[in-house]
């Protein structure tokens, strides 16, 4: 009676293993494998270089620089390629950034997601980082950053910078508009100045 119950467990086991579901080719579900794998080629995302611009998006990435949201959706708007549609998006939330008092993040995050390819352009990128940022919360500054971290947070860049040097050191204060200053001594920030 033993060595039937065992010679039982033995061929359960054995039956178990003979489907294995890591082949996947054999498996019965190889319609989920083929939507898995359809899903995961959808979301591939490719790394654009600046040597892959035109100079619509050229002008429209100036245009960004230079805080003309719409100017640059209105560079783009005759033109349907993939990256100028990347651009718009980008060049939207970060319109939707700037609304005061009431920033649309869902808006924000939903463009961020259908952004299609990866830049390696400085600009596109820091926005990116920027809004990314603004989205996950991590929207502050703080005593003791490097003024590359301000630029990557929120604050972004300002809009003008007044900059003094002495003996002992460089002394700068970024001017946002409404009250709002930054202060910097050799490029770490030393003091925030708000309205609030």
């Amino acid at each position: 009676m033993i060595i039937k119950v065992l010679f039982g467990v033995f061929l359960f086991i054995l039956m178990g293993c003979s489907e294995s579901p890591t082949n996947l080719e054999n498996d019965t579900n190889t319609d989920d494998y083929e939507q898995i794998k359809e899903v995961d080629e959808d979301h591939f995302t490719s790394f654009i270089t600046d040597d892959m611009f035109d100079e619509w998006h050229k002008d429209a990435i100036h245009q960004i620089r230079s805080r003309d949201y719409t100017g640059a959706l209105v560079t783009l708007t005759s033109h349907d390629d993939e990256i100028s549609a990347d651009i718009e998006l980008i060049a939207v939330a970060l319109t939707l950034s700037e609304v005061e008092g009431n920033i649309d993040v869902t808006r924000i995050r939903e463009n961020l997601r259908d952004v299609k390819y990866t830049y390696d352009n400085e600009t596109i990128s820091l926005q990116i980082q920027k809004l990314n940022n603004l989205v996950s919360g991590e929207t502050g500054v703080r005593i003791g950053m490097t003024q590359e971290q301000v630029l990557n947070s929120n604050w972004g860049e300002p809009q003008s910078i007044n900059k003094r040097s002495y003996d002992f050191g460089t002394r700068e204060q970024w001017v946002y508009g409404s009250g709002y200053y930054l202060y910097f001594s050799d490029g770490i920030l030393t003091s925030i100045s708000t309205s609030e």
